[in-house]
This record gives structure tokens, sequence and C-alpha cells, in this order.
């Protein structure tokens, strides 16, 4: 209680917790009185590498849920929340928060956590979140579809998203060339690294990046079952991108009386 008095006193915006050996209770017991109070003024936390679990997920939750959360950055990565612990997290960002960068690296997602993650991303409440870090975890294609299909809805803004050291193979990596294509996405960063992504998946990339439809400036697929011949093109074809899309030529959607530029 000291603790948090003290970061409410001093007006913290940013606490690093990072490695503490803190179990979910520990955590809660910190950052309740904290995370509770109209008067915190924390923006950024940093939670990885201690062992929460789902309870310390629920102090996260009841956090962002709160009408003052100023958070905009989430740092969670290797914090054994599974499943159960990131549906919490995700139906808080559903119901609307302030968040803009959550890093939920080495988790042990599957695709049930990534199902609920692509409902917060479509979610009609408008979110803020530009940045999602899903690397080294168990999201196959199933998952990865429905992530890539929630980038299509207006109210998500996604900027960037590591799906980096998963088990992606050749239909997830198509469908999220497709959602690309469309232009209707405003991802400019995708990490598809070290999945198992083969030809056909590195085609329809490929195909993406050469249409000169979409905004992505980097789309890397090192670590695939893929020669390196072929990702050097796919590195190749993202450096080309961002010339086009510095001159102007790519970017643009139109559709009705809807207009996106993406920057």
């Amino acid at each position: 209680m000291h603790e948090a008095l003290a970061i409410i006193a001093a007006g913290a915006t940013e606490i690093n917790l990072r490695g503490k050996h803190l179990a979910g209770s520990e955590a809660s017991q910190i950052l309740d009185p904290v995370l509770s109070s109209p008067d915190c003024k924390l923006t950024k936390i940093l939670l990885g590498d201690n062992p929460l679990g789902p309870l310390g997920a629920d102090c996260i939750a009841r956090a962002i849920m709160t009408p003052w959360c100023a958070i905009t950055y989430l740092g969670l990565a290797e914090s054994q929340l599974g499943d159960s612990g990131v549906i919490k997290i995700a139906n808080a960002l559903a119901a609307g928060s302030c968040v803009k960068q959550i890093y939920l690296a080495e988790n042990n997602i599957s695709d049930v956590g990534a199902f609920a993650i692509a409902d917060a991303l479509r979610s009609p409440n408008r979110s803020c979140l530009i940045s999602l870090g899903l690397t080294g975890n168990c999201i196959t294609d199933s998952g990865a579809a429905q992530i890539a299909q929630s980038l299509t809805v207006e109210t998500c803004k996604l900027d960037v998203l590591y799906l980096g050291g998963n088990l992606i193979k050749d239909e997830g990596a198509i469908q999220f060339a497709n959602v690309l294509m469309s232009g209707r996405c405003h991802l400019s960063t995708l990490w598809l690294t070290n999945n198992q992504i083969a030809e056909k998946g590195a085609e329809a990339i490929a195909n993406v990046l050469n249409s000169g439809k979409c905004s992505i400036t980097r789309l890397p697929l090192w670590g695939n079952t893929l020669s390196l011949p072929v990702c050097a093109m796919i590195d190749e074809l993202s450096e080309k991108n961002i010339h086009r899309i510095k001159r102007g030529k790519c970017g643009q959607y139109n559709a009705h009386t809807h207009t996106h530029t993406h920057m």
C-alpha cells in the first residue's frame, strides 16, 4: 500500500515491474490501489516476465475499464496469461479504452485467445489500439484469419501487428493478403516471421506488394519454410512499396462516400 501511495503522490506516468517474479495476487496488491485511484497518472505499465496469470489479467482489465484510465502502453509479454487471461483483457479493450499499444508475446495464446482479440478489434466502440504484439504464441490459420478480417472494420485503426513465431501456414498468409489487397485496413507493418508459411502464402504476399493497393512497408517472412531468395524478394518488394507510397501512388481507398488515406 505504501508503494502504491508513493506512485500516486509522485504523479508517476510509468511503472516498470518487469521480471520481479510477481504472481497475480502480488501484482494486484501493488497496482489495484494505484489504478483504482482517479489521481493515477500512469500511462505506461511494464509487467512482462512475471507469472501474472488470469488473476493479474483481471487487475489490468479492471484498470483499463475505469473512466479515468490514462494507460496507453501495456507490456505483458511472458506473463503466463493464457487464453483465459487474454480474454479478460480483450473484453476490457472491446468495451473501449485509451490503450494504444499492447504486447502479449509468449503467453501461450491459442486461437481461442486470438478470437477474443479479433472481437476486440472489431468492437463498435472506436478503438485507440495502433500496435499489437502477439509474437511467440500458438495461433494457427484459424485465429490469424479472424484477426485479419477484423482489420477491415472501420473502427479498427491498427497500424502495427506482430505475429511472428506462431503456427500460421499458407492459408493464414493468404487471408492477410486478401485483406491487404482490399485496401480497407490501416496496417503499415505486419510481422509473419518464423511461422510455417510456404510458397503459396509467399506468392499471395508478393502479389499484394506488387499491386500498389496496400500501405504495407514492412512484411518480413524470414524463418518460414521458404528459400532465402524468396524472403529477400519479399523484403525488396516491401522496400519498393515504401517508395511507391512516398510518391503518393499507394494508400488511397475510395468506396462510396468513404475515403481513407493511409500515412
